[in-house]
């Protein structure tokens, strides 16, 4: 069990390095890494939750792929059955 955990934490800290890059000067690189985000949130949306702020943000890149494969990425949360089952509870 402790190895699982540690292997998600070593998932989250790639995830993250991943995100950071969203940020960097390259348009390229950009579009590659919002295209492995997107892979990985359809994958298991866990990984992406924790950075929703930061894909939000991301969203006002200059370059359309990287917006589309963000977009995607944050899709890909908002169709899982979990948010599903939290969204139907309501205020």
């Amino acid at each position: 069990m402790a190895n699982s955990a540690n292997d998600q934490e070593a998932r989250l800290a790639q995830m993250r390095i991943l995100v950071e890059e969203l940020a960097g000067s390259s348009r390229r690189r950009r579009q590659e890494v919002a295209h492995k985000i997107a892979t990985v949130a359809h994958a298991d949306a866990s990984m992406v939750t924790p950075f929703v702020g930061s894909l939000m943000d991301a969203l006002e890149r200059p370059e359309a792929q990287t917006r589309w494969e963000v977009l995607d990425a944050l899709t890909a949360l908002v169709t899982k059955p979990s948010f599903r089952r939290f969204k139907n509870q309501g205020p």
